[in-house]
């Protein structure tokens, strides 16, 4: 939990939500360390107002004391000195907000809508936050949630909110507080609990980042020093291509019409159009081995007529 708490608020820090945070998008690599996976659904807060905002920060900090009266000066109604606004006019030439014409000063007033939050139905059902579904906007701390439901089920063994049905699912965390319990036959820390309801909560008594390191339940973890630690389980793997922590999944055949057959856009029909190992079968993996083998068998081949031919063509000039 400690490592993907890290990996959220570096997505975060990056100025990014990742919106679909669920197990299946949190992996194991090969030393037993979290890697967070899957950004198809992660969104950006920065606009374009941020960034001008973050150019002026970044252009007052380079500026001296007197530079600053000066602009002070020119914002005075009744300041007419002419030099001063000819000295405060040179440093708007540098300035990046005054110098961005994408800002539409003089543009019809619309309604105002909060940028620093986002209005999208995303994400995996079971880990949506509460604040999602009600579409009155939402920020960076429904990672945070969906991160207090993974603890849930790896500590409790189910999703809180699974159902059959999305609607159904979606009702669940509408009514939370009724289904977010820990039933009275798993036994777990009053920490471990806290923390956990201190996740899935409204947006507002949630906590972040700097209140999830301080935690109690994390009291032991060297957070600058993560990868360091050693994890609780370490994949015992044979190969690079070693699958057995994956579920059997039976292959499913795909029955291709002629069209799809004869138009060179097959992944199935034809090898050399397949983007390999983009999602992930265990057929796959051997027939990456077999077609890199095919690929360098023909290579060598191909090496060989060539050495042969140019043999063949020497002795004809010698002959000569």
């Amino acid at each position: 939990m400690a490592e993907l708490a890290a990996a959220i608020n570096h997505v975060h820090s990056l100025g990014f939500v990742h919106r679909d945070l669920k197990p299946d998008n949190v992996l194991i690599s090969n030393d037993g360390h979290v890697r967070l996976s899957d950004f198809g659904l992660a969104k950006s807060f920065e606009n374009a107002n941020d960034k001008s905002l973050s150019n002026w920060q970044q252009y007052v900090a380079t500026l001296k004391p007197e530079d600053l009266d000066k602009m002070k000066n020119a914002n005075d109604d009744n300041n007419t000195d002419t030099e001063n606004d000819n000295d405060v006019e040179d440093l708007n030439k540098n300035n990046p907000v005054e110098n961005n014409k994408d800002l539409n000063q003089d543009a019809p007033k619309k309604k105002v809508i909060d940028h620093q939050k986002l209005y999208s139905t995303v994400g995996t059902p079971d880990y949506i936050a509460i604040e999602v579904l009600y579409q009155k906007g939402y920020d960076n701390r429904v990672d945070w949630w969906s991160m207090g439901v993974i603890m849930f089920e790896c500590l409790i063994g189910f999703a809180p909110f699974h159902a059959n049905e999305p609607l159904a699912t979606c009702r669940k965390i509408v009514r939370y507080e009724r289904y977010f319990k820990v039933p009275s036959d798993i036994k777990l820390s009053k920490i471990a609990i806290n923390l956990m309801n201190s996740l899935v909560c409204p947006a507002s008594q949630r906590l972040g980042w700097d209140k999830i390191v301080e935690h109690p339940w994390f009291k032991n973890i060297k957070w600058n020093n993560l990868q360091s630690t050693k994890p609780p389980f370490v994949p015992d793997l044979k190969s690079n291509t070693d699958s057995k922590y994956f579920e059997e999944i039976e292959d499913e055949t795909m029955e291709l019409n002629e069209n799809q057959k004869s138009s060179g856009y097959s992944s199935i029909g034809q090898d050399n159009n397949r983007v390999w190992g983009y999602t992930f079968n265990r057929r796959d993996a051997q027939n990456f081995q077999n077609y890199i083998q095919a690929q360098k068998e023909n290579e060598n081949k191909n090496n060989i007529a060539n050495i042969t031919n140019n043999i063949g063509n020497n002795d004809k000039n010698n002959d000569k």
